[in-house]
């Protein structure tokens, strides 16, 4: 699989900067262009009122830099047992990146979806996290949770970035299957960033260097929830990772939330897919809620918990900055 190559250092910010580190010539037209397969979360709405779910995805995007125009087609958009796999018509893309990374937007694209459900509503952003200035994230360099089976040691089925990739895109998009399902897409591998505020006997604390990173598990819809540099007083000891593992999910119209109660974290020792992971019970989470913002598809959460007896924190933040139009 193909992908975007891109450090946190030198985010890309133009779709034409991409073409250039993946431009190929097609003997036929002369026109450059690139194929490029993408893994995402599907989170499907139902217009019936069923119950919302989520299923693995993965979309190809064609871009042709001649043309400056981008197509989308998926093979993986099964629900309840039923293929709607589709391919669009070519639309131009436009570069909107922030002022720090990337951004590549297109919308309108057009398709039959099966033999009688049209795609609707349809776009597609290609981003990178929104890591504030002065600060530095790298998803591969962290620790991520590992998994045992079958005698051998992988990396969480839901980790998009492992440690010999480099920051792929973000991939988030929505669209509309005829009137039956809406669907909003993202990553299984999610980092917010935002500010926490910890209040405690006698005072109160804000750290904007905390990072919440969301390993969804599609398959027995729970969490994994990984605390960078979590610090919740200023005389607190700092701790590189905190882990709270297998963590319920709920969907709700347009979000989803996590929660847990009496979570004894678990911290790493060593490093990657040698570390050991031990119980740290002088920081047991007394409760834990997460939850998605609804409407802003999927991309910021509001997070509240309970640290023992003297720790209660908020945080808001977001793993992508979407631009409005998206929301029109």
């Amino acid at each position: 699989m193909k992908k975007f190559n891109f450090s946190s250092k030198a985010l890309l910010g133009a779709v034409v900067l991409a073409g250039t580190l993946f431009t190929s010539c097609e003997p036929s037209t002369g026109e450059a262009s690139q194929t490029i397969l993408y893994p995402a979360l599907n989170y499907i709405s139902f217009n019936n009122g069923d119950t919302p779910m989520i299923s693995w995805g993965a979309y190809t995007f064609n871009f042709n830099y001649t043309e400056q125009k981008e197509s989308i087609s998926t093979t993986s958009l099964t629900v309840n047992n039923i293929n709607y796999g589709f391919a669009t018509n070519g639309v131009k893309y436009e570069d909107i990146s922030p002022s720090r990374g990337m951004g590549v937007y297109a919308s309108g694209f057009t398709a039959n979806v099966g033999q009688a459900n049209a795609l609707g509503d349809c776009q597609f952003y290609l981003t990178s996290f929104p890591i504030p200035s002065g600060m530095e994230y790298v998803p591969s360099k962290k620790w991520i949770p590992t998994v045992e089976k079958d005698g051998k040691t992988t990396y969480h089925s839901g980790a998009m970035y492992r440690p010999d990739y480099d920051i792929p895109p973000l991939v988030i998009g929505s669209y509309s299957v005829g009137n039956l399902f809406d669907v909003i897409t993202c990553s299984t591998d999610m980092s917010f960033f935002g500010k926490t505020v910890t209040t405690y006997p006698g005072g109160e604390y804000e750290n904007n260097g905390m990072v919440y990173r969301i390993f969804i598990d599609v398959n027995s819809k729970t969490a994994d929830v990984v605390i960078y540099d979590a610090k919740f007083a200023d005389k607190a000891p700092s701790l590189a990772v905190v882990y709270l593992p297998s963590l319920p999910m709920t969907l709700k119209n347009g979000s989803f939330e996590i929660n847990g109660t009496d979570i004894i974290p678990k911290v790493p020792e060593g490093t990657d897919m040698n570390a050991v992971l031990v119980d740290y019970p002088n920081y047991i989470f007394k409760s834990f809620h997460f939850s998605t913002v609804e409407g802003t598809l999927l991309s910021k959460a509001k997070i509240s918990y309970k640290v023992g007896e003297a720790f209660s924190a908020t945080f808001e933040g977001q793993y992508a900055e979407l631009p409005a139009r998206m929301f029109e």
